[in-house]
């Protein structure tokens, strides 16, 4: 009997020892204490073992996944052994979703998500609504960081998942990223299998195009919107409609024989035929046959250096750092590859501004957005630039991509002959 009692003794020592020890650590590491009382383990999550709704689906061919490591959700860590799996609280999977996002651990929080899709179908569109949901919600109160932080831990996985690459071509558009947009859509439009997908990209695409025409419209930026519709042409994404309106911003552009070219391809089309043969009339009859834009008064000409078939051309920073960037009219920022922004000298005179996703030939990738005070470009000055910084690899002696927030802001052309960078102040 003594042997009974000295047995319990002994048990109960050794629980109180265990438990207050947890507890001293908890407090320690500033953490809060866990209770993971009224979890009851499944295989591959934990669930509340008042919620009898939840049963994991073990699938054909699926391997269940070893028991996820207990590991205390510490606030202030950014990520929870990732890998490893996470340790629930005294709530459903799906309640620690959503404590998750709204600590803002969105790399925790997609692993998380990751994990539940082998399991139970039910749940995991739970799961997908939630995060939808928050996503959207970032969207609607321009949290930038927290938007491109949570969509690139997502499409770093889920690169294919349409519509949160509609969700993602919407932010563009809302920051004034239309070429980063256009961009987005062609890779929506490559990941929609079906015809409804498809649909739904393109419907979404023309109200985009239409807003971004009206914009440029009322402010009279012609070269911006040849630009927009050049990109939309270089992205395979052109129908008749955009062509029209191609034409048409050719003509206040003063490229006339442009627009009489694009036209003359249209006459016949069944949607924009009619106005396509009625504009050019005009034209001919005008006997207006010039290119006016194509030979504007340069103020400034920049001797650039060829790189294949792209043009390298110099520009200092802040008065102190010179790069050579790529002209790229197809990127919506100016970028620096990180190694070349931590060579900077006046890099930490650089403003952080948030965090970006961008489309590149490898894929989303997540960059940062610095303000730079001044850039110069010949003997142009733009303040308070946005450059993105990507970590990204470019050849030897290319720092980055010059791309049209710098180039936009003027009425410019390449020479290809003389290689030279013609530019002139709108």
């Amino acid at each position: 009997m003594s042997n009974h009692f000295l047995s319990i003794a002994v048990f109960i020592a050794a629980f109180s020892a265990g438990w207050f020890s947890h507890q001293w650590y908890s407090l320690n590491q500033g953490l809060d204490p866990i209770d993971t009382t009224s979890l009851v383990e499944t295989r591959g999550h934990f669930q509340s073992d008042t919620d009898q709704s939840v049963k994991p689906i073990q699938r054909e061919g699926v391997q269940p996944i070893k028991p996820l490591k207990k590991t205390v959700l510490a606030e202030g860590r950014n990520t929870i052994d990732e890998g490893q799996g996470y340790l629930a609280t005294a709530t459903a999977p799906l309640t620690l979703f959503i404590k998750l996002l709204e600590a803002r651990r969105y790399e925790a929080a997609i692993n998380f998500y990751q994990e539940q899709e082998q399991y139970d179908e039910q749940l995991f569109n739970r799961f997908r609504i939630e995060f939808l949901s928050h996503l959207k919600t970032l969207l609607k109160n321009q949290d930038h960081d927290g938007f491109s932080e949570l969509s690139g831990w997502y499409l770093s996985s889920y690169y294919d998942d349409v519509n949160v690459l509609l969700i993602l071509a919407e932010f563009d558009h809302s920051i004034g990223a239309f070429i980063e947009a256009i961009n987005t859509y062609q890779t929506a439009l490559t990941y929609a299998y079906d015809e409804g997908q498809q649909q739904k990209v393109l419907m979404t695409f023309h109200k985009f195009v239409e807003k971004v025409d009206n914009f440029y419209s009322a402010k009279e930026d012609w070269f911006a919107l040849l630009n927009f519709y050049s990109q939309i042409e270089y992205s395979d994404l052109m129908n008749s409609t955009y062509q029209y309106r191609y034409a048409v911003t050719n003509i206040n552009a003063g490229f006339t024989n442009l627009a009489i070219n694009l036209l003359e391809s249209l006459v016949e089309d069944s949607n924009v035929g009619e106005r396509a043969s009625k504009r050019l009339k005009g034209l001919l009859g005008s006997g207006d046959n010039t290119v006016a834009g194509f030979n504007f008064e340069y103020t400034q000409a920049l001797a650039l250096r060829r790189r294949g078939n792209q043009f390298l051309v110099d520009i200092q920073l802040n008065r102190i750092d010179d790069v050579s960037l790529l002209i790229d009219t197809g990127a919506s920022l100016t970028t620096l590859t990180q190694e070349a922004f931590d060579s900077l000298v006046t890099r930490n005179d650089a403003r952080f501004f948030g965090k970006r996703i961008f489309q590149t030939a490898n894929g989303t990738i997540t960059g940062t957005v610095y303000f730079f005070p001044e850039l110069s470009l010949g003997s142009f000055s733009i303040r308070d630039t946005q450059i993105a910084v990507l970590d990204f690899s470019m050849s030897s002696g290319v720092s980055g991509l010059l791309g049209m927030n710098v180039l936009g802001k003027y009425r410019f052309q390449i020479d290809q002959e003389a290689s030279q960078l013609l530019l002139k102040t709108k």
